[in-house]
């Protein structure tokens, strides 16, 4: 991982970035965010980013990431009657950002678990959710292969007739592509940095899934998604940059 402020030429040693002075903090995660792409199931993937601002302070937090989707289905019909078979393979990303002050030491995934205004636990701090909140898809593929084998075999009458063999059909997608996104936090709810210089954490967190099905064993079906090179960027949003990122 790098971790680099804007402010700073040079690069700042440690898991997170916190400024002082500077209206803007990031970080860099280069290769593979989720070494192993997700084949089933879900995964959760967190990347965390300190802040200085006060409570009257608004954040825009812009999102980018290469995203790795594969879906790769066969569907194989030995059925003459017309009854067909279909496999489906589905991949996607989800994010959303979660912030809350003082929670350096709370584990990112509890902090990401956490519903909106709700604490971390009885004692934790107070987690909040950037808006849009609910989730971003940031990259999604729903794939799904038929295939209808459906023979009539005509003879003279007295003759015998038999189809054998079998239909198959193959299609594979592999994609890798960038996608961006961009939320504001209102830090009006929160204390913000405040006088005991708590920072302000904001942390991206992924929700990677992967699944697939056949209607027989015959077919196949198969599906992984994956991150790679990830920027998340935290700044202090003027007016007028709200007014632009808002409908």
């Amino acid at each position: 991982m790098i971790f680099r402020p804007l402010a700073l030429a040079a690069a700042v040693a440690g898991s997170i970035v916190g400024l002082s002075s500077a209206e803007v903090s990031y970080i860099v995660q280069e290769g593979n965010v989720w070494a192993s792409p997700v084949t089933s199931g879900t995964a959760s993937v967190e990347l965390g980013v300190d802040i200085q601002a006060g409570a009257s302070k608004s954040l825009l937090l812009s999102l980018s990431s290469e995203i790795y989707l594969l879906t790769q289905t066969a569907a194989k019909d030995t059925n003459k009657g017309g009854k067909g078979t279909t496999a489906t393979a589905d991949a996607g990303v989800i994010a959303t950002i979660k912030y809350c002050t003082g929670c350096n030491d709370v584990d990112a995934g509890d902090v990401c678990a956490t519903a909106d205004t709700k604490k971390v636990d009885e004692d934790g701090p107070t987690v909040f959710e950037a808006s849009p909140k609910g989730g971003v898809i940031m990259s999604s593929r729903e794939q799904e292969l038929s295939v209808d084998v459906n023979l009539d075999c005509n003879v003279d009458s007295g003759a015998t007739c038999e189809v054998t063999g079998y239909v198959e059909v193959g299609l594979k997608l592999e994609t890798t592509a960038a996608q961006s996104f961009t939320w504001v936090a209102e830090l009006k709810d929160t204390t913000g940095t405040g006088s005991n210089n708590n920072p302000i954490r904001a942390l991206a967190c992924f929700e990677l899934n992967a699944s697939a099905d056949t209607e027989t064993d015959e077919s196949s079906s198969s599906s992984a998604v994956g991150l790679q090179d990830t920027v998340f960027i935290v700044s202090e949003a003027q007016p007028s940059m709200l007014r632009a990122a808002l409908p």
